[in-house]
């Protein structure tokens, strides 16, 4: 650990500065476009403020790569667009730093917090198995936090590894739908289409989710004596607190559904972020006309039966009027960003964006 470390953060109208001693924030150091500049003490350490009127979002993140900025990125701004509140769940103190120095943020209203490890070590464990503890540790600490600070619904979401591919502004609008519709249809918790579809109904899980009353899901976990497990070994090699939540919702003790997005593209990293070796893992999918299209194994491995499947019908379609062309060109968009001006001309990147 650094004895004085001096952070820059991006925002959009001031020069921010965060000196840190011994890792913990003691200064902060604002300056702005007209030259003046304030110095005063700021517990970032502790800035857990929660703001009630606002929808809380729970940006989760672990990975340290390019992938990782870019989503979080994307889902920063999608809060602000939104008008949303967000905690970033990190448990790095070094990744923490890197975030901080790398995403431009909207507001100072930058608050992270760290999985509940101790506290949930028990819990954990009659939730998962095998090496999906800390994983399941994090999204657990949603509800916990969510509880504790009294927020009563919120978005749980992969933040260093998901994106639904769409402007920020489409993306709050489509989050906004699907809120209202889980309100009006009692729907304990809420998650977008990223495997149901794919395992034909098997698995629910995690991802992009809204989730109500933590308080009941909080009641359960406590009093969980772990037999439920017996019944899922066979479905996987380790089980995530994803399938917990798959046996909560086949033992109708919650109500778990699942969502698309009709003419929506979404992107998965995954955990070894390649599109070529894991196919599986690591995807980009389109909803449109009832089938769950994979185009980079349809049209790189030529494989329709595994990269063209229908829509699970237990799953909720939004049809709220979008085209998958613009889904796609913001694909694009995100591809020729990344370079700088003299590289996108050396590509001949200029115009590829455009339609």
């Amino acid at each position: 650990m650094k004895i004085i470390e001096k952070i820059k953060i991006k925002h959009k109208i001031d020069k921010l500065r965060v000196i840190k001693i011994l890792g913990i924030p003691i200064l902060y150091y604002k300056k702005n476009n007209q030259g003046k500049s304030i110095k005063f003490k700021w517990e970032f350490s502790k800035n857990t403020k929660v703001s009630r009127d606002k929808i809380c979002f729970y940006l989760k993140v672990h990975n340290d790569d390019e992938t990782m900025y870019r989503c979080l990125q994307n889902w920063i701004d999608v809060v602000d667009a939104i008008n949303g509140d967000y905690f970033i769940i990190c448990d790095s103190d070094k990744l923490k730093s890197k975030i901080m120095r790398k995403i431009f943020f909207p507001d100072l209203n930058i608050k992270f917090i760290k999985s509940q490890r101790k506290k949930l070590e028990k819990v954990i464990s009659k939730l998962t198995t095998g090496f999906w503890g800390n994983a399941g540790c994090a999204h657990a600490t949603t509800f916990y936090h969510a509880a504790e600070n009294g927020i009563k619904e919120f978005w749980n979401i992969d933040a260093d590894d998901t994106m639904i591919l769409f402007k920020p502004n489409t993306v709050a609008q489509i989050l906004e739908k699907v809120q209202d519709y889980a309100k009006n249809n009692k729907i304990d918790i809420f998650s977008l289409d990223m495997w149901r579809s794919r395992t034909r109904n098997k698995a629910w899980t995690f991802g992009v989710t809204y989730i109500q009353n933590p308080i009941k899901f909080i009641d359960i976990f406590n009093k969980e004596t772990g037999v439920w497990k017996k019944d899922y070994e066979g479905f996987d090699n380790a089980l995530n607190i994803d399938w917990y939540i798959t046996y909560l919702k086949n033992s109708g003790k919650v109500k778990a559904e699942s969502f698309y997005i009709e003419n929506s593209s979404f992107i998965h990293f995954g955990p070894t972020r390649n599109f070529l070796t894991n196919i599986i893992g690591s995807y980009i999918c389109n909803w449109q006309n009832n089938k769950l299209t994979f185009p980079i194994i349809v049209e790189i491995y030529k494989n329709k039966e595994l990269g063209i499947i229908p829509i699970s019908k237990e799953c909720v379609k939004f049809d709220l009027g979008l085209n998958l062309e613009d889904s796609v060109q913001f694909q694009k968009d995100i591809l020729i960003q990344q370079y700088p001006a003299v590289l996108r001309k050396l590509w001949c990147l200029e115009s590829s964006g455009k339609n």
